[in-house]
């Protein structure tokens, strides 16, 4: 049991020491926004305080229709609808880093009580800081992706 035990720690040592050798500031500004694009139709107490340490105290969205909200308007009136993010791409210039990708929305909700969303995917931008060794989001642009009449 003692030898299984320390085996364990062991394991546990070495993989810790490799996630930080692999960190790199691209990685580790992908993975906050993969925290969240994760937590971002979640309305459960413990997403809102994730998702209130990864939203700097001014942050700004703006939204797929020209609205613009601060970080408390947008962890109170998230929209709640289920998505997947794809061809996200990050690229960080010393202390600020943007984020790219394309959302598409598996299930129709209502932003912001407006209409039902007219439109299937948006491409996103996401404005990222060191703060206080922190990746923090700062600004979010939806931009709607449109489907061409036939």
């Amino acid at each position: 049991m003692r030898r299984l035990l320390l085996t364990m720690i062991m394991l546990a040592s070495s993989i810790i020491v490799t996630a930080q050798t692999n960190s790199t500031p691209a990685r580790d500004v992908l993975r906050v926004d993969q925290d969240w694009a994760a937590l971002g139709s979640r309305r459960d107490a413990a997403a809102l305080t994730m998702l209130d340490v990864i939203l700097a105290d001014d942050y700004t969205f703006t939204g797929a229709f020209g609205d613009v909200i601060t970080k408390a308007e947008y962890l109170k009136e998230r929209a709640e609808v289920s998505y997947r993010t794809e061809d996200v791409r990050s690229r960080v210039y010393e202390h600020t880093a943007l984020v790219t990708g394309h959302i598409t929305f598996e299930s129709r909700g209502t932003l912001r009580r407006r209409a039902p969303v007219s439109f299937d995917s948006v491409r996103y931008t996401n404005v990222y800081v060191m703060q206080h060794q922190k990746w923090r989001l700062i600004a979010t642009q939806f931009s709607p992706v449109l489907k061409p009449e036939r």
